[in-house]
């Protein structure tokens, strides 16, 4: 279980110079991913995208890369073809023009486009991107290895509210033969105070009846399967904070019918807990990947 909340910032250097990347995550419903390149880097961008989805499924993601080289020496670069062109024209031109003076080489250096400036040294294009691409798979390791650490702490956070919540569950369940007792009891005690004359089997009817509608057995049911899968989930590999959320609204509905169906003031306080645990459980279950 991963938290979507990160931050990673590495630095690579070696003879070409340094490379940085910046990785900032936070939550999010999908995965949303913001790309800030030098210009100059902008053909590895599909590669660096698949890579990076290689390793995180959900999360607002920004990604920051800067270059710096080492050293400027390198990074001129002479186009042999368009000087060769140069060269077969300039002689063409002298031997049709005999009067015409030397060729000044640095005037040729001028020509547009016969030097051009390389950003990746002495490297060629894909060489450049798969050493961008092995570091940024160093750098997302790092950043996966953070989500995760911040991911068990939330981990713990919601199995000791989980382990509450079942607490409360349990008192609940616990307490319901008291309660079918007391409105049995409570029953009794309004047709003895109206003077009718009802037989014990139309007051068992009666009582019967009454505590059906306040019966929430199926509801604590429910609650416990639906507790029992929360912990599944948590301990289960790949991501969970969808299913986890889609747990926690059953977990809602289940305790506003019970605070529904339920007159009786513990249960009511129960309900009331539990809704507040859950919140609670939901709040952080918005921050798992």
């Amino acid at each position: 279980m991963k938290s979507m909340t990160a931050y990673t910032h590495r630095t690579f250097q070696d003879s070409w110079g340094e490379i940085v990347w910046t990785l900032r995550s936070v939550n999010h419903r999908y995965l949303e991913t913001q790309y800030q390149l030098p210009p100059e880097t902008a053909f590895c961008e599909p590669a660096l995208r698949d890579l990076l989805k290689q390793f995180i499924a959900r999360g607002r993601v920004t990604l920051s890369l800067t270059l710096q080289p080492a050293s400027r020496q390198d990074s001129l670069q002479l186009d042999r073809g368009l000087l060769s062109q140069l060269s077969h024209n300039l002689e063409q031109i002298q031997h049709t023009l005999r009067e015409a003076g030397p060729i000044d080489p640095v005037e040729v250096l001028k020509w547009p486009g016969l030097v051009k400036e390389s950003a990746f040294g002495d490297l060629k294009p894909e060489q450049f991107k798969r050493r961008l691409l092995d570091t940024l798979k160093e750098a997302l390791n790092e950043h996966v290895q953070t989500r995760t650490r911040e991911g068990i702490a939330l981990k713990n956070g919601l199995m000791q509210r989980l382990d509450k919540a079942r607490a409360e569950v349990k008192q609940a369940q616990a307490k319901m033969p008291q309660i079918r007792t007391q409105t049995q009891q409570k029953l009794k005690q309004k047709f003895e105070r109206t003077d009718l004359d009802v037989s014990a089997e139309r007051l068992a009817q009666e009582a019967a009846l009454l505590i059906q509608k306040m019966d929430i057995d199926e509801e604590i049911d429910r609650l416990n399967a639906h507790l029992t899968e929360v912990k599944r989930v948590m301990d289960s590999t790949g991501p969970v904070g969808r299913r986890l959320d889609f747990l926690m609204q059953e977990l809602n509905r289940e305790a506003n019918t019970i605070a529904a169906k339920s007159p009786a003031t513990d249960i009511s306080q129960i309900s009331i807990e539990l809704k507040v645990l859950i919140e609670q459980m939901r709040e952080q279950i918005q921050n798992i990947e």
